[in-house]
C-alpha cells in the first residue's frame, strides 16, 4: 500500500531560522537586528514583512538577496543553499533569480529614467536590445514614454518608484524583493504602486515586500510581523 506523497517544496526562496547580530559599540556585547526569521517566497504569492522602523525588515531583504550573510540560519534559492555558493556563483544566480527594488527607487542621479532601467543589463552589454527592453518594462509599470529621458530629480516620487521597479524587472526575474515602496509617497501614488505590485503576482512571480503601510499589508497573501 502506497503512503501519501511527501510535500514538494516549491519555494523559489526560503529563509530558515535566520538571525543577524552586530557587535555593539565600544565592545558592549552584540545587537540583535533579526531573530529566528523563517519565510517562504512562492510563485504567484505576495508576502509582506511588516513592522516598525528598525525592526529588521530591510536587513531581512538583504539577507534574502544574498547581500548580507546571516549570523545564524540558512537562505535557499530554488533548493540551493546560498552559503554554499562561491561569490561569483552567488552574483550570477542572484541576477537570474532576484530583482531588488530599493527604498525610493535607488536611482542613479546622473542617468535618465531609461538609462537607469537599462543599467540592469550592463553585465551583458547595453545595446539596441537593452534599450528596447528598457522601454518595454517602463511601459509594463505604467511609466509614461514622454518622461523616459528625464533625470530622477525631474520625476515625482511615484515615477521614481516605477523606474526602480522597471529596473528590477529588466531581466524578468521570478522573485521581486521590494523595500518600503510607498514610504515617501502621497496616498494616491502609494495606492497606484500597491495595485501595480499586486498585479505582478498574477504573472507568476514571487513578491516579498517590506512595509509598514497598512494599505499594502492588507493586500498581502501572507504577513510576517517583525517585533
Amino acid at each position: 500500500m502506497t503512503g501519501p506523497s511527501p510535500e514538494i517544496d516549491v519555494s523559489l526562496l526560503r529563509l530558515d531560522d535566520v538571525s543577524v547580530t552586530y557587535p555593539g559599540r565600544d565592545g558592549g556585547g552584540t545587537v540583535e537586528v533579526l531573530k529566528s526569521l523563517s519565510l517562504s517566497a512562492r510563485r504567484g504569492r505576495f508576502t509582506c514583512l511588516a513592522g516598525r522602523s528598525g525592526s529588521g525588515k530591510t536587513t531581512a531583504l538583504r539577507v534574502a538577496a544574498g547581500l548580507l550573510r546571516p549570523t545564524q540560519g540558512t537562505v535557499t534559492w530554488e533548493g540551493e543553499q546560498v552559503g554554499s555558493l562561491t561569490e561569483d556563483a552567488r552574483v550570477r544566480r542572484r541576477g537570474e533569480l532576484i530583482g531588488f527594488v530599493f527604498q525610493s527607487g535607488g536611482l542613479v542621479a546622473a542617468l535618465t529614467a531609461a538609462e537607469n532601467v537599462a543599467l540592469a543589463g550592463l553585465a551583458t552589454g547595453i545595446g539596441r536590445a537593452g534599450q528596447d527592453r528598457a522601454r518595454s518594462v517602463l511601459e509594463l509599470v505604467g511609466f509614461p514614454s514622454t518622461r523616459a529621458r528625464h533625470l530622477p530629480s525631474q520625476l515625482s516620487g511615484g515615477e521614481q518608484q516605477r523606474v526602480g521597479l522597471a529596473r528590477a524587472l529588466f531581466r524578468d526575474p521570478p522573485v521581486l524583493l521590494v523595500d518600503e515602496p510607498t514610504a515617501n509617497l502621497d496616498r494616491r501614488s502609494a495606492d497606484e504602486i500597491i495595485e501595480l505590485l499586486v498585479g505582478l503576482t498574477e504573472s507568476d512571480r514571487a513578491l516579498l515586500v517590506a512595509s509598514h503601510d497598512r494599505a499594502l499589508i492588507d493586500r498581502a497573501d501572507t504577513v510576517i510581523e517583525l517585533p
